[in-house]
């Protein structure tokens, strides 16, 4: 509706295009947005499929990384504006955890997936330059027994274990025998409960003198 206007955008267009060629990047400017996606799709074919690793950080991205920043430019997103989402970053779950700063590994891991997106970017021309991103410093220890305590949990297994009526089901022995040496492989052994300990099989398993 506006020809002067016109003229105007066209013009500044032109410039920031001729800028960017002769600064040796691409003439098209990318979003953030698109190039996370790229990214999801390349990591999906090295990791062969849906696996742990991928579902991982396609979380990162979708309910993270996306929701931030969006359909910014690349070339806007510079190492502040990442120091400013890494400081803003809680946990975005539905549990008692909601709202809570993250830990420093936690930050870690989007840090790494940022510098996947942004190298992804770097290898098809669309940046020069990639932010540069300090590692987030910390340590949260876990709470945990002590040796004493550990040690009257595990007589405390032992008797309970052996605990129950004339006329209890098989199962129940069971369940109680099972449960206390799943608590004794933790303490001897210093594998984490959960998946890491359910993954053991008879294979893992060394004899030796």
């Amino acid at each position: 509706k506006d020809k002067k206007r016109a003229e105007r955008i066209a013009i500044n267009k032109y410039l920031e295009a001729e800028a960017r060629a002769q600064t040796g990047m691409s003439i098209e400017r990318h979003r953030f947005r698109q190039t996370a996606n790229i990214y999801l799709d390349q990591l999906k074919d090295i990791e062969g499929g849906y696996t742990g690793k991928f579902n991982n950080q396609w979380g990162i991205v979708n309910n993270a990384l996306i929701p931030y920043f969006g359909d910014q430019y690349l070339d806007t997103i510079k190492t502040d504006s990442i120091h400013t989402y890494l400081s803003k970053r809680t946990n975005k779950h539905t549990d008692k955890r909601a709202g809570q700063k993250l830990s420093a590994a936690s930050l870690n891991r989007d840090i790494a997936v940022i510098r996947g997106i942004f190298k992804t970017a770097k290898r098809k021309g669309w940046i020069n330059d990639l932010p540069d991103i300090d590692r987030q410093k910390g340590h949260s220890q876990r709470p945990s027994f002590t040796t004493e305590e550990a040690e009257i949990l595990k007589e405390k297994l032992k008797i309970w274990s052996s605990m129950y009526g004339v006329n209890s089901p098989q199962h129940v022995k069971d369940y109680k025998r099972l449960f206390k040496l799943y608590v004794y492989v933790i303490y001897y052994s210093g594998i984490r409960p959960g998946k890491e300990c359910a993954s053991l099989r008879w294979d893992d398993v060394k004899f030796d003198t």
